[in-house]
């Protein structure tokens, strides 16, 4: 920490004027902290209570201000200097930018760097009174005096206005106070215990600021600090689908002890740069054996970062690829395979430059780190940062932990660690959103049939679903290529978790507001968003011809297969080269997230954010005993294969000028048709055809076309037949 000079900070002062019986009153036991960025990202939530201030070095202090009637009273205040509270929670106070304070009815009080470093504050006596009389213990003290009877620094003069409005002045610093006493002698077997904020005035004549019971703290850093949360204990967890069965926690000297390995990782930066990344740590591998799960059990990996956020990625993702480090960004040629670590240190350098092990170091933390696919593949942007935490999801079939019955309930997940809460702004429009949903309503129907709800997520609910970061690509209205970089979890497994069979659904439609503020759906069908293959193009963005708006040779190279998503943080970048996990926000909350089938086609358009409920179309009617009632386990079914098929709407991608559409198509319109696959397994063609709720499908043998093909006993029909 650089030097503290001793007079720097401006005061706050609260309830100067209380008597001891409304400062009783003050009892929070404690409030909370954040510390952010100056782009107000967060970096750390943490809790503060009296009993925290209380183990740090102690300051008595005598403050004034002036009264309603002008009169000046004066209050002793007990407690932490702000700059001894910053030093504390690992901070150098000349890196904070601003502090902001606010108290249990909302109101705030708000100081820039300026504000902090440049105001002069004070507490005043009469300038009538000796001087001798009239001293402040300096601010070395560590405690307040403790004579009982008044001395020259422990009785400060009665300070009822003299005739002479002259006036000494001594400057302090803001603290955050815990006791407080009104008398003119501070007696400290007389103080009320408070949790506030306390400080000086700026003239003799100025009220102090005033605020009422410390909830919570802001600071924001100034750009480019060097703090960093430190780290003294690792978790582990581990799950079985989304039931918590163990949680274990080891100091970081045991896991600093642990064997290491070495490595050396390839990646581009955000400005499409070619860099190497030298590791030293922990394979994953051998984490998964210290907790002592079977490798083949583990689903997904889960790491969580001091700043509460957290990523996660499949094992197949992380660690059943094989993965390489690039010894040329422009070839494959000339590449090793890495495995993936858990790097307790790391140097970041230029591709080209020889490896420089001695610059390793540990300066932001813990990170994950894992080779490429391609060398266009863009990975040092998704290692994250100060990693607190590995957790293992393990498949609903593992036999790892205890019975079901004793597993112990999950940590309540809290919204406000990670994701945003309240409105949010379309940056396009200016348009604010009154409230971003945090709800995800699922709905299902028959065509002809008003939709039921059929289950409510809420956003606790979907993070224990498993969860998806990936980068996206796409193409705008503008001709231009859009990276979205996103987390969220997959549409198909919002269904199953619904309860509703994926084989019986038509369409899905996305209910959302749009940037003007008008309520939108935009339905797709579910087979292109599912069973289509959808690309992420790492090439495109950096081989797009922005003057044709069309893509450039290698523009589809390295492409990624990716899953449809509802994303609840993202980052939509028109004109960005690589993925930003860093500037991710939930101000989009929820949006649909797919990927491409070619490089050209816009799709843009179709990523529709605030989307706040799904409705889902079945094939088919529902059936007439009620097997797909709203608390039925599962709806839909797949057995409904020969019901009329509705022919999806047309739907035009929602633009500024554009709505969407919902029309629905009746399923009796037209003479669409289709071809059927059956398997017959008994070289016979099925005795009699077969109906659903009383809807017979006529089988016309005028119009029938039969294929039969014989292998191994096994013969298949295929049948062209009219929808009716």
């Amino acid at each position: 920490m650089r030097r503290i000079l001793p007079c720097l900070l401006c005061m706050l002062l609260l309830g100067v004027t209380a008597s001891p019986t409304s400062a009783a009153e003050d009892t929070a036991a404690s409030f909370s902290y954040g510390i952010l960025e100056e782009s107000g990202e967060a970096i750390v939530e943490g809790e503060t209570t009296r009993a925290d201030l209380d183990a740090l070095r102690q300051a008595c202090i005598r403050y004034t201000t002036v009264t309603a009637d002008g009169s000046h009273t004066a209050s002793w205040r007990s407690g932490v200097t702000v700059s001894d509270y910053f030093i504390s929670l690992g901070i150098d106070p000349e890196e904070v930018s601003s502090i902001r304070f606010e108290d249990t009815d909302g109101s705030t009080l708000t100081y820039t760097r300026q504000e902090l470093y440049a105001v002069k504050r004070y507490t005043f006596t009469p300038e009538a009174v000796p001087a001798t009389a009239t001293e402040i213990p300096p601010a070395e003290e560590t405690s307040p005096p403790v004579e009982e009877t008044p001395t020259a620094q422990t009785s400060p003069p009665v300070t009822e206005t003299l005739p002479a409005q002259t006036w000494q002045q001594t400057q302090w610093e803001v603290q955050l106070s815990t006791a407080t006493y009104d008398g003119t002698v501070w007696d400290e077997a007389q103080t009320q215990p408070c949790l506030t904020v306390s400080a000086g005035q700026t003239d003799a004549d100025t009220p102090a600021p005033a605020l009422g019971t410390l909830r919570r703290v802001e600071i924001r850093l100034a750009e480019g600090h060097a703090f960093a949360p430190e780290i003294t204990q690792f978790a582990f967890s581990i799950r079985v689908g989304t039931a918590l069965i163990e949680t274990r926690t080891i100091s970081m000297t045991e896991l600093l002890a642990m064997p290491r390995a070495q490595a050396v990782y390839s990646s581009l930066t955000l400005d499409a740069t070619a860099e190497k990344i030298l590791v030293s740590g922990i394979p994953i591998t051998d984490l998964i054996d210290y907790l002592g799960v079977a490798y083949d059990e583990v689903s997904n990996l889960r790491f969580f970062f001091t700043d509460g956020k957290d990523s996660s990625f499949s094992r197949v993702f992380l660690l059943d690829q094989t993965r390489y480090y690039y010894l040329d960004a422009d070839s494959t040629a000339n590449r090793a395979e890495v495995p993936a670590l858990l790097a307790l240190q790391y140097h970041l350098q230029p591709l080209a430059e020889a490896d420089a092990w001695d610059g390793l170091s540990d300066d932001f933390g813990i990170r994950v780190c894992y080779g490429q696919l391609n060398p266009a593949d863009v990975c040092s942007t998704m290692y994250g940062y100060n990693i607190c935490k590995m957790e293992l999801v393990l498949s609903s079939a593992s036999m790892y932990g205890k019975d079901p019955g004793e597993t112990t309930q999950s940590t309540v997940y809290d919204p406000a660690l990670t994701d945003t809460s309240g409105p949010a702004t379309d940056p396009n429009t200016g348009y604010q959103l009154a409230q971003l949903p945090e709800e995800l309503a699922v709905t299902v129907r028959y065509f002809g049939t008003d939709s039921m709800p059929r289950k409510t997520f809420t956003l606790q609910e979907l993070r224990t679903l498993p969860l998806v970061r990936q980068p996206y690509t796409a193409v705008d209205a503008a001709g231009q290529v859009v990276l979205e970089t996103a987390v969220g979890v997959r549409l198909t497994d919002v269904i199953a978790a619904a309860g509703i069979d994926a084989g019986s659904i038509q369409n899905v439609t996305f209910y959302y507001t749009d940037e003007n503020g008008a309520r939108q759906g935009l339905t797709l069908k579910y087979a292109d968003l599912t069973d289509t293959k959808r690309f992420f193009y790492p090439y495109l963005p950096m081989r797009w011809d922005s003057t044709t708006g069309r893509p450039t040779a290698g523009a589809a190279a390295g492409a990624v297969a990716v899953d449809t998503i509802l994303a609840f943080r993202e980052n939509y970048a028109p004109g960005a080269t690589a993925p930003d996990y860093y500037r991710l926000s939930s101000d989009g909350r929820f949006r649909l997230v797919f990927g491409q089938t070619n490089t050209r086609t816009p799709t843009a358009a179709q990523l529709v954010k605030w989307i706040d409920t799904i409705d889902i179309l079945l094939y088919g009617a529902p059936p007439e005993d009620g097997t797909d009632s709203a608390d039925a386990d599962l709806i839909g079914s797949a057995a409904q294969e020969d019901a009329p098929m509705v022919q999806p709407p047309t739907q035009n991608a929602p633009d500024a000028n554009t709505a969407p559409s919902t029309t629905e198509t009746d399923p009796n319109a037209g003479s669409a048709t289709r071809w059927k696959l059956y398997e017959i397994t008994s070289n016979a063609v099925p005795a009699e055809t077969p109906t659903r709720q009383g809807n017979t499908i006529v089988l016309a043998l005028a119009t029938a076309c039969a294929l039969f093909v014989g292998a191994g006993g096994r013969i298949f029909l295929f049948r062209k037949g009219k929808l009716q």
